[in-house]
């Protein structure tokens, strides 16, 4: 089932992320962990969809989040229109209380706005404004999130096993 390739890519965010927060390359890692965050919310709602499908057997539903999921985009690339990830980040956030604080934190500090920016600023010189590498406040907001996402992936991975293996037997 498609769940494979999103497990995969969350551990490879989530091991690229750590690996960014021990450079301190702070940045990188923070946005490197919103993906991650948002492909465990992907992968959390392929597991409902797969044990919804197992309860109604409407292939046709299940058939048509799958295109969205796998070949869905924003450009014509494909005739499937990607569903905003902010859905599925919402739909975990009921389920899981607390996953879209860490999505809406790692954004702020994803954006180019002022929580983002700031940080980057050099106030040493209070005539000059330069650059400057955020400090170790700014590293600890990556590990819980990688965690978190850790933890839903695994699971949502192996409920989408369970669901593969029952759709094949029953086949």
């Amino acid at each position: 089932m498609a769940g494979g390739g999103h497990l995969n890519r969350v551990l490879d965010l989530a091991e690229t992320a750590l690996a960014l927060v021990k450079e301190h390359r702070s940045l990188p890692s923070i946005v490197i962990a919103r993906a991650c965050l948002e492909s465990a919310a992907i992968l959390a709602e392929l597991a409902d969809r797969a044990e919804r499908f197992l309860g109604n057997g409407d292939q046709g539903s299940f058939n048509d989040f799958l295109e969205r999921v796998a070949l869905g985009s924003r450009n014509d690339d494909t005739p499937y229109e990607a569903t905003n990830v902010l859905t599925f980040v919402d739909k975990l956030n009921r389920k899981s209380p607390g996953f879209k604080a860490h999505y809406v934190d790692l954004c702020e500090q994803a954006h180019p706005n002022w929580a983002a920016t700031a940080p980057y600023l050099d106030t040493t010189d209070p005539g000059r404004l330069g650059f400057h590498r955020p400090g170790e406040d700014f590293e600890l907001m990556v590990p819980t999130p990688i965690l978190v996402a850790t933890k839903i992936s695994i699971d949502a991975g192996e409920r989408i096993h369970a669901a593969g293996k029952k759709i094949a037997a029953d086949a």
